[in-house]
């Protein structure tokens, strides 16, 4: 029987003193989106006041969190 891996969601809603381009980056340099993909990201919290990523396998999923955090993010991890 195939193991079930866990599908992760990082949900952000408090973006105080939101440090924007740290933000595109730092989703930029952890997953395998574009600069474009990952500035569309930041525009829809900008935007909608919430968002949420996906967390793939291939993310790096500890440097995100990590530089998400330094961008004056609070987010939330969703199982």
């Amino acid at each position: 029987m195939p193991r079930r891996v866990a599908v992760l969601t990082i949900q952000i809603e408090n973006f105080e003193n939101l440090k924007k381009v740290s933000m595109t980056k730092a989703i930029n340099k952890n997953t395998p989106l574009t600069l474009r993909e990952s500035k569309a990201i930041t525009d829809k919290l900008l935007l909608d006041g919430s968002v949420k990523i996906r967390v793939e396998p291939s993310y790096n999923l500890v440097g995100l969190t990590s530089d998400l955090a330094m961008a004056n993010i609070r987010f939330t991890l969703i199982e």
